[in-house]
């Protein structure tokens, strides 16, 4: 598996008043956030890096939706536990905004996502 990173943000946190941008990747056997969460208004105000793990067994699936002015991944975690730490988490999903220029790798990212996802289903299923 090739490590594929993706920007991403996340807008409208606390009503508008923050946005988040991040850094999804994939490793062997995880999903991986990274995530700095800052004022909306002048930029200054910042979090510390956030960065949270996913095991592939944890994750429900991996979806991405195209528009005309980006594209957007949505990752629907197994638990809500997983992705408690994520701005704007919803009933165990997050919804991620990518820009139309990295359209190729995300469309990779969700085909290794999607891979690597059954691989791990499949190794529940065999008991290893």
């Amino acid at each position: 598996m090739n490590k594929i990173s993706i920007p991403f943000r996340i807008k409208d946190i606390y009503e508008g008043l923050a946005e988040s941008d991040g850094v999804v990747s994939l490793t062997e056997d995880s999903l991986i956030i990274e995530l700095q969460t800052k004022d909306a208004i002048f930029g200054v105000l910042k979090s510390a890096l956030k960065t949270i793990t996913l095991p592939m067994k944890e994750i429900a699936d991996v979806e991405l939706k195209r528009s005309l002015f980006g594209d957007t991944l949505i990752i629907r975690a197994v638990s809500m536990r997983s992705l408690l730490q994520v701005p704007k988490n919803k009933h165990g999903e997050v919804i991620l905004s990518v820009q139309k220029k990295h359209r190729e790798l995300v469309d990779s990212f969700v085909a290794e996502a999607k891979l690597g996802i059954a691989e791990a289903r499949l190794r529940d299923v065999e008991g290893l």
